[in-house]
This record gives structure tokens, C-alpha cells and sequence, in this order.
């Protein structure tokens, strides 16, 4: 059971990857989102996206997980970086988002994320807002 749980997380990941990619692909669109470093890379759009993205940078390229937090979280940012938000031992192998609510005014957002380590399945809750016209991470919390 355990590993057929595992196999049906490492395929959502796969699959909100591959969504990643394809939505990347239309970056001469006009709606498109930057940065807020400026730097001209799209940017996702919807808090959802942004947590998927965070969480797929630790990957890739953990300096890059830097790029979707808010000022204050950036401010507040332990010595280690930006894996260090999650809370977790050990490097995230998958994950799978379980809830989301979003508020427009004020615009604020709560994404509930369930991720799997080599030695745990951890809650955590990702604390979105706006800002600079685009959804940040502010803070991580554990889930009980």
C-alpha cells in the first residue's frame, strides 16, 4: 500500500510538472507574469502554482526557491536559504496539494501541501499574498 501511495505521488508531481512546462511554453503572451526580481522569466500565476514551483526549484535549484517569497519572508530567511521554510529533515521526493482557499480582498491565499521524504509524510501550509501584482509565499507552517 505504502508504495502504491508513493508511486500515485511521484505521478501527481510529474504531472504538475509537465504542467509547468507546458504553461511556460506560451511566454510571448501578453498576461504573461515576471518575476518580482525583474529578471523577465515568466512567472505562475495562481497560488497553486507558485507552491508547485517553489517546491520544484528545491530540485533544481534551491537558490531559485528565493524568487517566490515576499519581502518579509525574504527579510526573515534563516542562514541555510529558503529549504530551510519547510521545516524538513530530509529532501522532498514528492508532493501533493490538498486544499486551497483564496481571497481576493484582501488578497491572500492557503495552500495546504502533503510531502513526502524519504522518511515522512509531512502537512505543511504555504501562506500566499500579493504582491508587486503577484502571489508570494509569506510563510510556511507545519501541519498537525
Amino acid at each position: 500500500m505504502n508504495s502504491l501511495k508513493r508511486i500515485f505521488l511521484w505521478l501527481i508531481l510529474w504531472v504538475s510538472l509537465v504542467g509547468l512546462a507546458c504553461s511556460a511554453s506560451g511566454a510571448g503572451t501578453d498576461n504573461a507574469r515576471y518575476a518580482p526580481a525583474g529578471d523577465g522569466t515568466e512567472y505562475p500565476q495562481e497560488p497553486e502554482e507558485v507552491v508547485s514551483a517553489f517546491l520544484a526549484a528545491q530540485q533544481e535549484d534551491p537558490k531559485q526557491m528565493e524568487r517566490y517569497l515576499s519581502t518579509t519572508a525574504l527579510a526573515q530567511l534563516p542562514p541555510e536559504g529558503a529549504v530551510e521554510m519547510l521545516h524538513c529533515q530530509d529532501v522532498v521526493m514528492g508532493y501533493l496539494i490538498s486544499s486551497a482557499s483564496v481571497s481576493q480582498n484582501p488578497p491572500g491565499a492557503i495552500v495546504e501541501v502533503n510531502l513526502t521524504t524519504g522518511q515522512a509524510e509531512l502537512g505543511r501550509a504555504f501562506v500566499l499574498l500579493r504582491q508587486n501584482g503577484v502571489w508570494v509565499i509569506d510563510e510556511i507552517l507545519a501541519l498537525p
